[in-house]
């Protein structure tokens, strides 16, 4: 009887933590809007954030990068 309780928790164990790889996996959509409150939670597993994060500092470089090139060819 034993056995049964410990196959059911390691089916348990295996269930949330091939959802939680699987979820981590997947990208957020192009276009999705995130509230301002959203930006500010603390969770550091949240993928949503860090697309944002990521979009936001690409964005960022690059038009450093763009500011940069005018001010070489404007000398």
């Amino acid at each position: 009887m034993f056995w049964k309780e410990i196959l059911i928790l390691l089916g348990a164990l295996t269930l949330f933590f091939g959802t939680f790889f699987l979820n981590r996996r997947i990208k957020v959509p192009e276009g999705t809007e995130i509230p301002e409150e959203c930006l500010g939670c603390s969770n550091p597993f949240c993928s949503v954030k860090d697309a944002k994060d990521k979009e936001t500092v690409i964005k960022e470089l690059r038009e450093c990068l763009e500011k940069e090139k005018e001010e070489v060819e404007n000398e």
